[in-house]
């Protein structure tokens, strides 16, 4: 079994935001998960300025600059 899977399973799972807004209708449970996933992304960078700042800045910024990186 890939280590990774369940990763992408979360992932997947979280990815609901466009289904539960545009197709479900669901706003407010749609902006729940918006929040959530904020607030794993500052988990994330919290996480890594423990380990290394300079990782903490590379993470932010990879995050920052992904929509412009990738098209």
């Amino acid at each position: 079994m890939n280590p990774g899977f369940p990763r992408s399973r979360l992932a997947q799972a979280l990815g609901l935001v466009a289904w539960l807004f545009f197709a479900w209708q669901l706003g407010g449970w749609a902006f729940a998960e918006v929040l959530l996933l904020w607030a794993l992304i500052v988990a994330t960078i919290v996480a890594f300025w423990r380990f290394s700042r300079l990782a903490a800045m590379l993470n932010f910024w990879l995050w920052r600059a992904n929509p412009g990186l990738l098209g």
